[in-house]
C-alpha cells in the first residue's frame, strides 16, 4: 500500500500546489464553459475522500464534513463566494487529512467497508483498498478539470 499511499500523497501535493498559485478571487472564478471553479472541486475531493473512506467504513466524520456538503457535494454548484476562511479550511484539511487517513489506515482503524458504486463513474467498490484506488483515481480526474479551470483563468 505504501506505492498507492504516495501517489495519493501526490495528488494531494499537486492539488493544493495548483491552489497556492491563485488568488480568493480567483478560486471563486468560474470560467465560461464550466459550471464549476477551483475552490469547488478542491472542496468535493474533500468531501469525498472524508464521505467514501470514512461514512462507509462505519467510522465518524470530522464535523466540518456536515459543514461542507451543502456546498460541495455531489450535484451541488458553486455561488462564487467562498470567504478565505472557507479556503483555508478547505485547503487546511486537504493537507492534514491526507496524513491522518494514512494513519488511521495503518494504525487498522478501517475494519469493515459497506459496499459502494459510484453512480457518475460506474464503479462499485467492496473493499477499503478499493474505495483508496478509486479516491486516487477521483482525484486524478478532478485534478484535470482543475487544471483545465486554470487555463480558462487566463
Amino acid at each position: 500500500m505504501q506505492s498507492v499511499f504516495q501517489t495519493f500523497k501526490q495528488n494531494r501535493k499537486n492539488i493544493l500546489a495548483l491552489l497556492g498559485e491563485h488568488t480568493l478571487g480567483q478560486v471563486n472564478t468560474i470560467p465560461q464553459g464550466f459550471n464549476n471553479n477551483l475552490l469547488w472541486n478542491a472542496g468535493h475531493l474533500l468531501l469525498s475522500h472524508q464521505f467514501l473512506l470514512y461514512h462507509f467504513s462505519g467510522l465518524p466524520m470530522p464535523d466540518y464534513v456536515q459543514a461542507l456538503g451543502p456546498k460541495y457535494g455531489p450535484g451541488t454548484i458553486p455561488d462564487g463566494k467562498a470567504s478565505q476562511a472557507e479556503f483555508d479550511l478547505i485547503t487546511g484539511h486537504l493537507n492534514s487529512s491526507t496524513q491522518q487517513f494514512i494513519d488511521d489506515y495503518n494504525d487498522g482503524r478501517f475494519k469493515t467497508f459497506k459496499e459502494y458504486t459510484s453512480e457518475y463513474f460506474g464503479i462499485t467498490m467492496q473493499t477499503i483498498e478499493e474505495a483508496i484506488q478509486f479516491t486516487i483515481y477521483h482525484e486524478a480526474f478532478h485534478f484535470g478539470f482543475m487544471s483545465a479551470i486554470k487555463l480558462g483563468l487566463r
